[in-house]
């Protein structure tokens, strides 16, 4: 699964949990687009994927392509991992890498991430982002 959504000014939220195709993944660049054309500035990102595995390569290269074809119209991104992986942490900062924005970063802990984005949110955002960490997984 993967969503993208816009619930609350320039707050995107992004979830991807395993298993994820290709076709969601190249969906994704669409909605992203879409969410990014209909917001105000620049789009703040907070993305869940802690509950996705380790990408195959061809869907990783894709995603960070994504990543880089929107990095002008994204001024910070926070993305969130499974605490335990390492592996999941490496494959995520070399995406983060390619996709060339200094906005981008990939956190353990979502309380890390919370404080990292809540410097550029209203507090209407920063309670839909809290909102957005609280709602349960499907």
């Amino acid at each position: 699964m993967f969503t993208v959504e816009n619930r609350r000014g320039r707050l995107i939220e992004v979830r991807m949990t395993s298993p994820t195709t290709m076709q969601e993944i190249d969906d994704s660049d669409g909605k992203m687009e879409k969410v990014l054309q209909a917001i105000s500035g620049d789009g703040v990102v907070a993305a869940d994927y802690a509950h996705a595995r380790i990408l195959p390569s061809a869907q990783a290269k894709r995603l960070a392509e994504i990543f880089r074809r929107h990095t002008p119209r994204v001024e910070r991104s926070g993305i969130l991992i499974a605490a335990d992986s390492a592996v999941a942490l490496l494959q995520m900062e070399r995406m983060i890498h390619l996709a060339q924005n200094p906005g981008r970063k990939v956190f353990r802990e979502v309380h890390e991430l919370k404080a990292w984005l809540d410097e550029l949110l209203t507090p209407l955002e920063k309670a839909r982002l809290r909102a957005f960490f609280e709602a349960p997984r499907t």
